[in-house]
Order: structure tokens, then sequence, then C-alpha cells
């Protein structure tokens, strides 16, 4: 980096320390540079983390002393190379965050990118990127359906849904009506 600056500034000579590291010293350096640097990528912090923990026997409790983070921190930092690729290179140019891709990681992979897409296009904030991932978790198929289609199979009867907290039902007869409210007080 501070060569290819001096480059741009025109510099013909640039003062540097020529250093035989190995794999290891280079990735520790490699930390140090992303952990000080403003605009780093928290999936380059995985990566390396990963390389640190399988290639050189290093413990999360050792990667969060180094990093100046908390295990828990570098545990769900690590965590994130569960993602799709193409979803990890979102999070690393910026165009969904830490917050969002640590909320939907553990999804099933199709609802990973069903997520992602729910986010870009209903700008969710990180809390509902959460709360639509705790959804997808409890029912992973919960988003196939519009709720007023799973409402209509389930009561086997018209449903509106209106704004999000009012559920209107339609009945043909009066004991259709009847039996719909029977059929509830036995769930």
């Amino acid at each position: 980096k501070r060569y290819y600056s001096a480059r741009r500034l025109k510099h013909n000579d640039v003062p540097c320390y020529v250093i035989d590291a190995g794999d290891e010293e280079s990735l520790l350096m490699l930390l140090a540079d992303i952990r000080d640097q403003k605009d780093s990528s928290i999936v380059e912090f995985a990566y390396v983390f990963k390389c640190l923990s399988e290639d050189f026997d290093y413990s999360q409790a050792d990667l969060a002393t180094i990093s100046h983070q908390s295990r828990s921190q570098v545990t769900n930092t690590m965590r994130l190379l569960k993602l799709p690729d193409s979803i990890l290179q979102q999070v690393s140019r910026g165009e969904l965050s830490y917050g969002h891709a640590r909320a939907i990681e553990p999804l099933e992979e199709k609802n990973q990118f069903l997520a992602v897409s729910l986010i870009h296009d209903s700008k969710l904030s990180v809390r509902d990127a959460e709360a639509l991932a705790k959804k997808l978790l409890a029912n992973p198929n919960s988003l196939d359906k519009p709720d007023d289609e799973i409402l209509k199979e389930k009561f086997d009867s018209e449903v509106v849904l209106i704004h999000d907290n009012t559920v209107s039902f339609a009945f043909s007869s009066e004991e259709e009506r009847n039996a719909f409210i029977e059929r509830l007080k036995k769930i």
C-alpha cells in the first residue's frame, strides 16, 4: 500500500524494511494491519482468523487477545464464513452490514438469499433482519405463502388481512361461522 501510494505521489525512493517473515508472522502482521484500519472488512478478519486457527492452532481466546476483540466477537466473525460467497462479497463491499449478515447466518441457504433480498428491497434494519431470521428459524417455509393463504387453508374460510394487526374471516353461513368458532376452541 505504501509503495503504491508513493508511486502515485511520484516519489522515486521509498524507505522500507525488508522482513523475511513466515506464513504465521505474515498473517499476524496482516491481522494487525486490518485491525488498525478504519475501512477494513469484517470478512478479511474472518479469513485471517480462520487461517490462524486452522493452520497455526490459535484458539479463539488467543485471536481475541491479539485482535483486541472479545472471544464472542471472534466467534461471530468466524461464523460469517458459513455464508455463501455471493453474500460474503456483499458484506465485503459494504452492501450488507455485519449485523445483517450475522442475523441471517443461522438460516438455511435458500432463506439466507431470501432474507438478503428482503433486507435490500424493504430496507430492513438489523433488528428487523433479526426478527425475520427468528421467524424463518421457527418456520423455514413461513415466507413461501402469504399469511392470508395459510390462514385460508388452515381454517377453510375466506380471509382478509387488514393492516398488520387485523384479520377478517368471511363465512357463507352462520353454521360455517359456528363450526369455525368450535374449531378455534379446540386449538
